[in-house]
């Protein structure tokens, strides 16, 4: 009886080690390949953006080459381009970060941070009016304008730095009607 009762338990742990394993391989393959779709399409993220920066290729050349075409239908592959873009945006200035953000429009990938903007998650809202304000892309002042009363004091704070970013000193001027008190935190960022 006990030897029966032994057996029956080592054969539970052991069926349910496997399965535990099992699970958490199973888990493991999206993120798997994810990062392997990255490392494929890393070259030619590099190869786009290195040419329209450093070789002044046209935004149009880059936009109708073979590898654009088949690569932007995939979602990872202008994920990927977009932050590589925004990150590129963050490091250089003058020529070379309007030429990011002619390209960041001309490739449509504000529609992929408009859509971030849109989501139910504070974070991706967060994440998306930071791309829109680091390449100046104007045409989402409304839709960052909204949430300067958010309840979520980091989302209220993106969308205010976010809109003085996009105006300038010009978007200040909509601190006059803004009720919510402005703590120093969110007065250094906005002038950052």
């Amino acid at each position: 009886m006990i030897v029966t009762l032994l057996f029956c338990l080592i054969v539970f742990f052991a069926s349910g080690g496997v399965l535990f394993l099992v699970l958490i391989l199973l888990s493991r393959f999206p993120h798997i390949r994810r990062g392997k779709k990255r490392d494929a399409y890393l070259p030619y993220v590099d190869k786009m953006v290195s040419s329209l920066l450093f070789e002044q290729v046209a935004y149009t050349e880059i936009l109708e080459s073979a590898d654009y075409k088949k690569l932007s239908k995939s979602k990872g592959f202008n994920l990927l381009l977009l932050r590589s873009v925004i990150q590129l945006h963050a490091t250089y200035a003058g020529t070379y970060a309007s030429r990011l953000e002619g390209f960041y429009t001309a490739a449509g990938l504000q529609y992929w941070s408009e859509a971030k903007i849109g989501r139910h998650s504070w974070k991706a809202k967060c994440r998306g009016i930071r791309e829109v304000s680091e390449m100046r892309y104007t045409p989402a002042y409304t839709l960052i304008y909204r949430y300067i009363d958010s309840r979520n004091a980091v989302l209220r704070l993106e969308a205010l730095s976010g809109l003085v970013r996009l105006k300038g000193f010009e978007g200040l001027k909509l601190l006059r009607h803004y009720a919510l008190p402005i703590n120093d935190w969110i007065q250094i960022n906005m002038l950052h």
